[in-house]
């Protein structure tokens, strides 16, 4: 057992020993018989505290980087598991909560993450039900956190007696920063109350955009100041696939990738699906290419940008 994890009379940290295996080996009888009564010692020892809680915005960020990370790299388990997160995550009714089935109202972190996350699943899966619920949490985000293109952390109507902007990255992310990312994409969809919204936050915000702490600000504005992409697809879901496994495996941040569902945005309009099999649209700054109607012409379309 001393061998085996290094166990030194000296020690290897702060005068006592961390366990280390040194070898990758699997153990052999006699470890294994100590392992058994060291583990059994452990469990007769009170355990230590451990935080159970699931904040709706870090699980944002788990579903966001599972489904996009599952996209490019056609790993269909992560986005199944980015599916099973998103599916806890919206199971709210009045306001979207700061931990899962908390009593406590989500901040402007929750909101912006989670949308975020849930567009990226739609991106990944085409499935019409996330992009429903990213618009219902981003309508949630701007009517509770923005006022004249500043961005607060909580609510007017919060117990916390001073609201504080949420513009600095930290170790997570900005709340404003992925707030107008979110309005970005929807805004490039033609979402009514994204339309105009990035600009003029981004023109309030000033000097806040850019520097060590407005990384995500600043990408925000760099992407907003190139051609903005929308690759619309139009019909059936199981027929749309051959179309998205195009688009899927390519990272274009500037991009928006979005399947024709029933709702209100102005990259829908007049896309219907028809019967006459599925469509591709794509479209920079508005200019859009003629319908592609198979993977060689959507491919060629991509390529032409």
């Amino acid at each position: 057992m001393i061998e085996a994890y290094t166990v030194r009379e000296f020690g290897n940290h702060e005068g006592g020993t961390v366990l280390r295996r040194a070898s990758s080996e699997a153990p052999g009888p006699g470890l294994r018989a100590a392992l058994q009564t060291m583990e059994k010692a452990r469990r007769a020892r009170v355990q230590p505290g451990r935080d159970h809680k699931a904040v709706v915005a870090w699980n944002g960020l788990a579903v966001s980087g599972l489904a996009v990370a599952g996209r490019l790299l056609s790993e269909a388990g992560w986005v199944r598991l980015a599916r099973d997160c998103a599916e806890v995550l919206v199971s709210w009714e009045d306001r979207l909560p700061r931990t899962v089935g908390g009593r406590h109202e989500g901040v402007l972190q929750d909101h912006a993450w989670l949308a975020e996350g849930l567009l990226d699943l739609h991106a990944a899966t085409l499935e019409s039900r996330w992009l429903d619920q990213a618009l219902r949490v981003a309508a949630a985000m701007t009517e509770g956190f923005e006022h004249e293109g500043r961005w607060y952390r909580t609510r007017p109507d919060s117990d916390i007696a001073l609201r504080q902007l949420d513009l600095d990255d930290g170790a997570m992310p900005s709340g404003a920063g992925r707030a107008l990312e979110v309005l970005r994409r929807l805004e490039a969809l033609g979402w009514g109350p994204a339309k105009g919204l990035v600009e003029r936050s981004l023109h309030t915000l000033g000097e806040r955009v850019g520097g060590l702490r407005g990384a995500c600000l600043a990408s925000v504005a760099a992407r907003s100041a190139v051609p903005q992409v929308e690759i619309v697809l139009s019909g059936e879901l199981e027929a749309l696939h051959p179309l998205a496994a195009v688009a899927w495996p390519d990272w274009r941040p500037q991009a928006v990738l979005a399947a024709v569902g029933e709702q209100d945005l102005a990259a829908f309009a007049g896309r219907a699906p028809r019967p006459d099999g599925p469509r591709a649209y794509v479209c920079q700054d508005s200019a859009c290419s003629l319908p592609a109607r198979s993977p060689e012409s959507l491919r060629e379309a991509l390529e032409a940008l």
